[in-house]
């Protein structure tokens, strides 16, 4: 029988039931099957007490006479024993019980059988016997109004004893409708602790680490929704950059060479054009065309930088410290990474790429440092690898009241969805130190 429908309460008070039931009918069951020996037991004392007493009434009979009257006084005398009669063999009979009788099935269950016994009798008619019969259906009657008083008490007692044990059930449980609510609402979102009635007991602890994941809960959520916003505003400025680069190098470098090309275009109409006029023309025009090839790789290496992909991870950040000494001349950049680096997976690549930008960007922006490094390596964890990433600088360091920005909040979301850690700290030169380890995945 599968129970797994049930609740917890209603297993409980089930099992409960059903063991209260158990009892009574295991007491019933007692009282039965000691009934047997109980009745046998009183028509062997029964018995054995109306053959002494007969036995010693015909112990002096000398004549017939005397007999009848012994036998007389006899029968006067075992009216008051239950459970026998006693009358002479061939002249009497066994007496017909009328009071109340219990059930036939009963009697059977019990096994309530008369029983017989001879004595020898001198001087009574030919010298029959006196027969001592047992009748058991007293004993039987007795024993029935005890099962049944017992069966209905018992009853009586077991739903009282189940409706307050179904009670008692019903409210040490109660704090679990409340957890389950609980969970309920932080199914649906609403991440609000459980209420602080069923903090006792058992169920405190329960209650306790309910409370903590709805608060951690709450904060991750609160953390998503920030993350969200900030990974929204950081496209929104990835594409504003794009638009703005399209806008302001990308539009006068096409307007000039449009330009040059219709003054070009122009003279061409009035007449043969000197060769050194068309010389200087192509000339400005082939110098718009390489600004525009400078412009499309910078803007292609902030989307996707070719030489990670081309060449792997180590060139790619030579590239990159080489652009920043480009854009700060006064930086000193040193970079760290083995040269038997093996091949990483392009993800992880590119996230530890990113990592080394974002840092130096940050380094740029508002270290003040005169010397920044980056250090990569592969690290052994047991049987796990990791690869460890390190940037660091010598600037003014981290400030109070200085919020973690969009780029590296965006960077701690992308390194934990990759099973990796990030921390930023005090470097020992003083300034800041950023340092990711990630799970290495091999190419």
């Amino acid at each position: 029988m599968n129970l797994g429908h049930l609740s917890l309460r209603a297993r409980l008070i089930g099992l409960i039931g059903v063991l209260i039931a158990t009892a009574l009918a295991a007491g019933i069951a007692v009282v039965v099957l000691s009934a047997g020996p109980r009745i046998r037991a009183e028509e062997e004392s029964a018995t054995r007490l109306a053959r002494e007493m007969t036995e010693n009434a015909f112990a002096g009979v000398r004549n017939a006479t005397e007999a009848n009257a012994a036998l007389a006084r006899l029968t006067g005398d075992l009216r008051n024993l239950r459970h026998i009669d006693l009358f002479v063999d061939g002249v009497g009979a066994p007496q017909q019980h009328n009071g109340r009788r219990a059930p036939e099935w009963f009697e059977k269950l019990v096994d309530a059988r008369p029983s017989a016994t001879r004595v020898p009798s001198p001087y009574i008619g030919a010298a029959r016997d006196i027969v001592i019969a047992t009748n058991p259906q007293d004993e039987v009657v007795e024993i029935w109004d005890d099962v049944r008083t017992l069966a209905l008490g018992g009853a009586a007692l077991a739903l009282a004893a189940f409706a307050l044990t179904a009670f008692l059930v019903d409210q040490a449980l109660r704090p679990i409708g409340a957890l389950s609510a609980g969970l309920a609402r932080l199914e649906n979102g609403d991440y609000t602790p459980p209420p602080r009635g069923v903090e006792s007991g058992d169920f405190a602890e329960m209650t306790q680490r309910l409370s903590a994941l709805a608060t951690r809960l709450r904060d991750l959520s609160s953390e998503n929704r920030r993350l969200t916003q900030a990974m929204v505003r950081v496209q929104d400025e990835e594409r504003a950059a794009i638009a703005r680069d399209l806008h302001d190098e990308f539009g006068p470098s096409l307007f000039a060479m449009r330009a040059g090309l219709s003054a070009l275009s122009r003279r061409a109409k009035e007449g043969p054009v000197p060769p050194d006029v068309v010389t200087q023309a192509t000339r400005g025009i082939g110098e718009q065309a390489q600004a525009l090839q400078q412009i499309n790789r910078r803007v292609l290496a902030n989307l996707k930088p070719a030489t990670l992909a081309e060449f792997g991870l180590a060139a790619a950040l030579q590239e990159l410290c080489e652009q920043s000494r480009q854009s700060a001349p006064q930086l000193d950049i040193a970079l760290a990474i083995p040269p038997d680096l093996e091949p990483l997976d392009e993800t992880i690549a590119l996230t530890v790429y990113r990592i080394a930008q974002e840092g130096l960007t940050n380094v740029l922006r508002h270290a003040s440092a005169s010397r920044a490094r980056i250090d990569v390596a592969a690290v052994k964890q047991g049987a796990a690898r990791r690869i460890s990433v390190r940037v660091s600088d010598d600037g003014a360091g981290l400030s109070q009241d200085v919020r973690e920005g969009f780029g590296l909040a965006g960077m701690r979301q992308r390194v934990a969805a990759l099973g990796g850690v990030l921390e930023i700290a005090e470097a020992r030169s003083g300034g800041v130190e950023i340092h990711a380890e990630l799970p290495v995945q091999l190419h």
